[in-house]
């Protein structure tokens, strides 16, 4: 517990050192250095931080780098999912591997969405990880990469290209079919938000 607490009161510290407007892309200096301590913390992880990741993510990703292309889609995982970890496995099949991998695209993702969204990036980086997004993200991973395909294709539904965000929103769902309800976010972009 007390690398977490260090990770927040360092972060917390590069806010303060960045907190300054007048200095050009100091909030993007802030994203850069956030997440960068965020993804080595989670990346560095034993495997065994998270029930579904020890219990099956770790485990599979190492049978899954064993198996031929056509025994991956007999598992219970999302086809996106198997292919992403059969992809990867030929880069590396150690586990450590696949953990700092994922780790980097969820929440690099997570930072890139911050960065280019928050009013306040050090406010919002602080309460990703202090209302326990950045923790539940260490086990949840097919869930996680599935959120950062979303949010990499959150562009296409600001610029009402909403058969691009539509296809982002079928390749997160290969990954975890809980992406389908980003459907709503073409809906409440055409309908428009009103108080009501």
């Amino acid at each position: 517990m007390a690398i977490y607490l260090l990770e927040i009161i360092v972060i917390a510290f590069l806010g303060l050192l960045t907190n300054n407007k007048k200095r050009h892309n100091s909030d993007k200096l802030f994203c850069i250095a956030a997440f960068a301590v965020v993804i080595i913390v989670a990346g560095l992880r034993k495997y065994t931080i998270g029930i579904d990741l020890e219990g099956q993510y770790a485990r599979m990703y190492s049978v899954i780098g064993e198996m031929n292309w056509s025994s991956i889609f007999q598992l219970r995982y999302e086809p996106g999912y198997s292919i992403f970890c059969k992809l990867l496995s030929y880069i590396s099949k150690d586990q450590q591997f696949f953990i700092f991998a994922t780790s980097f695209i969820c929440y690099g993702a997570i930072g890139r969405f911050i960065y280019q969204n928050s009013e306040d990036v050090r406010l919002s980086t602080l309460l990703f990880i202090m209302c326990n997004f950045m923790f539940t993200y260490m086990n949840v991973i097919r869930q996680a990469l599935a959120v950062a395909i979303i949010l990499f294709g959150i562009d296409f539904v600001k610029k009402r290209q909403y058969v691009r965000f539509a296809a982002i929103i079928l390749l997160a769902s290969s990954f975890h079919t809980s992406a389908l309800i980003a459907s709503l976010m073409i809906i409440f972009s055409i309908i428009g938000y009103k108080r009501k």
